[in-house]
């Protein structure tokens, strides 16, 4: 490869790296609703911090912070594992915050009622969930429930992963300096609070492993249209990468569903909708494409990811989206993605019954 393209990918790496991490300190910072906008944010946070670091060659954080961060970061690879292995996970986040919550009752023989609450779904102001609480629960697994520094620990994080973005915007040879984002936008967060052990609403199919699961990824999709998009708007370079990483991963998941109950003759479950969606999403996620939303780096195995006949400083993603997908822009490509997650988002959407009038907006800032 020439080496002077080279080396205008590497800067152009670099580019992209004090972009985003300008993008997430404005975030952070400056959204509204702040709390569970970062709460909901940060794996893609802690991707950013650790693939950042891979592409220097350096850890800004002390070894205990720094392996909390790499596990955020690979949560979210969470529907991207065997169908038992995910429904164990989340079964595991759910029995912690219902042991927790159900501790709190006064009296004991209430505890085998199932009167508490376990699981809390957050909502946008136009009733499109957008994360719960058992999947948070899952992204802080290094702290756990019941644990009296539980709000401590969860600060100490997320501070750790606020100063590991500034310390690479420093390797970059930047001020840590925040980019203005729009806070007058209509947005706010509300609540519904269920028991996942009998709530009709969410049970919507027998087995409560695969209700959850389906419950994570819809909040996933909600995160990413509902609060990433809506708070950044639709052209955003890191909109766009975690846009593509958050619904590969559903696609994947899906994927991973429909081959468990094709083989699980058991189930009555009717995958055919199902089918219909995973063979429909199959053009949208080529590997290559989804390695360079994954990392920094523009060059594998000598490679250039962007063509150099694609290059253009002065476009979404300087030329890449158009060199791994046979020209067609940034914004063409996206606009058929989102039409493909709407159709998912429906489809999950089909499994729960929630009563929007029951939201709460009690939330505070």
């Amino acid at each position: 490869m020439n080496k002077k393209y080279y080396e205008k990918l590497k800067k152009t790496s670099e580019q992209m790296i004090i972009r985003d991490g300008q993008t997430i300190s404005s975030v952070i910072l400056d959204s509204p609703c702040r709390p569970i906008v970062s709460l909901l944010l940060m794996p893609y946070v802690g991707l950013y911090c650790k693939e950042s670091e891979e592409f220097y060659g350096r850890r800004v954080l002390d070894a205990e912070i720094d392996n909390q961060i790499t596990d955020l970061r690979n949560s979210i690879k969470v529907f991207c594992d065997k169908y038992g292995k995910t429904e164990k996970v989340f079964l595991q986040s759910d029995f912690e915050q219902d042991e927790y919550f159900k501790n709190l009752l006064m009296f004991d023989f209430t505890k085998s009622m199932d009167i508490h609450y376990n699981l809390g779904i957050y909502f946008d102001q136009d009733g499109h969930v957008i994360g719960d609480t058992q999947l948070i629960n899952f992204y802080l697994k290094t702290v756990k429930m019941g644990d009296p520094e539980v709000n401590a620990k969860a600060y100490a994080l997320g501070n750790a992963l606020g100063k590991s973005v500034a310390r690479i915007l420093m390797l970059a040879k930047q001020r840590p300096k925040r980019r203005r984002i729009s806070n007058d936008i209509d947005f706010s967060i509300g609540y519904i609070d269920c028991n996942s052990n009998n709530d009709s609403a969410l049970l919507g199919y027998s087995n409560k492993g695969l209700s959850l699961l389906l419950l994570h990824m819809l909040g996933t999709i909600g995160t990413c249209k509902y609060v990433i998009r809506k708070i950044l708007g639709e052209h955003e370079q890191w909109e766009y990468r975690c846009e593509y990483i958050i619904y590969h991963n559903i696609w994947t998941g899906l994927r991973i569903i429909e081959s468990h109950f094709k083989q699980d003759k058991s189930a009555d479950f009717d995958i055919s909708a199902l089918s219909t969606l995973v063979d429909k999403g199959r053009s949208y996620f080529p590997s290559s494409y989804r390695n360079c939303m994954m990392h920094y780096r523009l060059v594998k195995d000598d490679e250039p990811s962007i063509k150099e006949e694609c290059y253009k400083p002065d476009i979404p993603l300087y030329g890449l989206v158009e060199s791994c997908f046979n020209g067609i822009s940034a914004n063409e490509y996206y606009a058929k993605l989102r039409d493909y997650i709407n159709g998912v988002e429906v489809y999950l959407n089909s499994w729960f019954t929630f009563d929007f009038e029951k939201i709460c907006w009690d939330l505070e800032e």
